[in-house]
């Protein structure tokens, strides 16, 4: 049974196209290829229009496999490395 508090933190609010314009930072957005409950192809058509947005899919992992790949900080990692300010 899943709780209201919970349904709303996953669920889009109805200007979330504005919010996500509104991101001036960069974004790095790590999801999983056989995610059930976050279908990753969702994320890519939501940050297309987001240069400041990159977004990876973790090949061969589900959605609760998110906490445990060691590939997810390897990514992460090379994102930071990469988007350093100096």
């Amino acid at each position: 049974m899943y709780s209201w508090r919970l349904y709303k933190s996953v669920t889009l609010n109805d200007n979330w196209r504005e919010e996500i314009k509104a991101i001036a930072a960069p974004i790095l957005i790590v999801a999983a290829e056989n995610d059930s409950i976050f279908l990753p192809d969702g994320y890519k058509d939501v940050f297309k229009n987001s240069p400041q947005a990159a977004v990876e899919i973790i090949p061969g992992i589900n959605h609760f496999q998110l906490a445990t790949s060691d590939e997810v900080p390897k990514r992460i990692d090379d994102w930071l490395r990469k988007n350093r300010r100096k």
